[in-house]
């Protein structure tokens, strides 16, 4: 894996308790499903076992290109928000021999399901942006075939400004 669970915990506040086996599955789901398709088997892999190499691919950060500076979100941030919005979605409840059950107790209270869902979808949109940063870096770099238009174009036809 690129990301660690320490590395995620830094990113995206979690509960201390909770156990780096159960972050990681969401980490590797991450980049199995979504970082690697976007990257391509080979650079993903080129990544994974060089991260020094590439620690400003992982770290983010402004860079220069033919139309001027732009900025690279990271793709340790990139994985960190899109595992985020998985591991959300699934941290309220436990696979017990009694069937799934959600954490209830004196102190804490339950979160609506659509509070849930809405955090889970902001942290997508968010990974997705900046994974969105992080190919328009490796385009601009050549790590990735295709010319970089370098326009800040997000999903949906969505277009971001720099300031």
């Amino acid at each position: 894996m690129i990301l660690t669970a320490e590395e995620f915990k830094a990113i995206k506040a979690v509960g201390a308790n909770v156990p780096n086996d159960r972050i990681e599955v969401y980490i590797d789901q991450a980049e199995k499903l979504v970082v690697m398709p976007a990257l391509g088997v080979d650079l993903y892999a080129t990544i994974e076992a060089d991260k020094e190499t590439y620690a400003d691919l992982l770290n983010g950060g402004y860079y220069e290109h033919s139309n001027g500076k732009d900025w690279n979100a990271g793709l340790k941030n990139a994985i960190a928000y899109i595992a985020h919005s998985k591991f959300i979605l699934n941290n309220n409840v436990s696979v017990t021999a009694f069937g799934i059950r959600s954490k209830e107790s004196t102190y804490s209270d339950k979160a609506a399901e659509n509070e849930v869902v809405r955090q889970s979808n902001e942290s997508r949109n968010v990974g997705d942006d900046y994974l969105a940063s992080v190919i328009r870096y490796c385009k601009s770099i050549g790590l990735i075939a295709g010319q970089c238009d370098c326009k800040k174009q997000g999903k949906k036809g969505r277009k971001f400004f720099a300031i």
